[in-house]
């Protein structure tokens, strides 16, 4: 017969192995944290001056640090017309033309204003070629580059043909040539001076002088 600890280690063993059998709870997941997301930049509403001064140390110090990088030469390439700020107050008028010198300080941005035309007036006796579209040049048919394209044989490269004007505008009214006055009717008719002030009845009344023999 089993004593009174046997008995109680063997209930302890039972109570043992039943809650070994039981599942644990689930523990929950640790939530995974969300990405941080960095600020959007904030564009300026308005570009005054205060925003131009922190433009600037910005382009100053990324110079420095570039120039540290691979020199001072590092900085010769910026833009020219922005000066390296990205930013520009006014934008020049369409059709400016810039060109870029070389000076003691280096190279440096020239702009001329943009050519303006003057109102011309299409030619009367000219047209555009038709055979080269007004180019100057066809393409010849050879393979060879150098000579690829050629100037045109009807306009000889210039582009235009000359056309009869008789073809481009009507005919204008019939001038006719200016007559010398003659004899003044109405004075006749009232039996006063010709148009040369001789009076009726003169042998030479309302004969231009021109007519009279010498």
């Amino acid at each position: 017969m089993a004593s009174i600890a046997e008995m109680v280690e063997e209930e302890a063993a039972l109570a043992e192995a039943e809650l070994a059998d039981e599942p644990e709870p689930d523990e929950p997941e640790p939530d995974e944290p969300e990405p941080e997301t960095e600020p959007e930049a904030q564009a300026f509403a308005t570009i005054g001056p205060e925003e131009i001064r922190k433009a600037e140390t910005a382009r100053n110090t990324y110079r420095k640090k570039i120039g540290a990088i691979l020199g001072d030469e590092a900085v010769a390439h910026e833009c020219l017309l922005c000066a390296g700020l990205g930013y520009l107050p006014d934008l020049p008028p369409p059709g400016t033309q810039f060109g870029i010198v070389l000076g003691e300080d280096g190279p440096a941005l020239v702009a001329a204003e943009p050519m303006v035309e003057p109102p011309y007036r299409e030619a009367l006796d000219k047209a555009t070629c038709d055979e080269c579209d007004g180019w100057g040049n066809v393409l010849t048919g050879s393979r060879a580059e150098h000579s690829r394209v050629g100037p045109c044989g009807r306009c000889q490269g210039a582009g235009w043909v000359i056309i009869a004007r008789d073809q481009s505008q009507p005919p204008g009214p019939l001038l006719m040539p200016a007559l010398p006055p003659g004899p003044d009717y109405a004075a006749a008719d009232g039996l006063g001076p010709d148009a040369w002030g001789r009076p009726h009845g003169h042998q030479h009344w309302g004969v231009p002088p021109a007519s009279i023999p010498g």
